[in-house]
């Protein structure tokens, strides 16, 4: 690959996420603002309502971390290594998020907060693996290893 054509994929690379991570934030954020209105058109049930509101709380500003996970994974598959994003997300779902909140709540006994608490544990550690991994990827490129439609050449 050429150096500006890898130049640019960085740019990309870095607008993607900064408008997905923008993004997420502005949907978690909004959610906080908004969320007992929102529940409210789907339910009065007051337990629900709380364990809704708690879980906005906790996770909505994790949102920015996952849109950077998806992003990452997304960039890993632009570049013909798809199996990098899967294993992201697995280490976000079945390394983390769901040992993690099985161990909260049924080894330490914690309440539904804890598998909130776990959600945004496996949101930011997958994002920040996934960062760091796809720079380092992009750093060892070459063009023998990018995809490239055979039209396009």
């Amino acid at each position: 690959m050429r150096k500006r054509d890898l130049d640019r994929a960085e740019r990309v690379f870095k607008t993607a996420l900064a408008y997905g991570v923008g993004a997420a934030l502005a949907i978690g954020l909004l959610a906080i603002i908004g969320g007992k209105w929102i529940i409210a058109a789907f339910t009065s049930d007051p337990t629900v309502t709380s364990y809704t509101m708690q879980y906005i709380w906790i996770v909505a500003l994790s949102y920015g971390f996952l849109a950077a996970a998806f992003v990452e994974a997304s960039s890993f598959q632009a570049l013909g290594k798809s199996w990098s994003g899967f294993w992201l997300f697995l280490l976000r779902l079945g390394v983390v998020t769901i040992p993690l909140a099985y161990v909260l709540t049924n080894v330490f006994d914690l309440h539904i907060w804890a598998v909130w608490t776990a959600i945004v544990a496996g949101n930011v550690i997958s994002s920040v693996v996934g960062y760091f991994w796809i720079r380092h990827r992009m750093k060892k490129i070459t063009m023998a290893e990018v995809p490239v439609d055979a039209k396009a050449s």
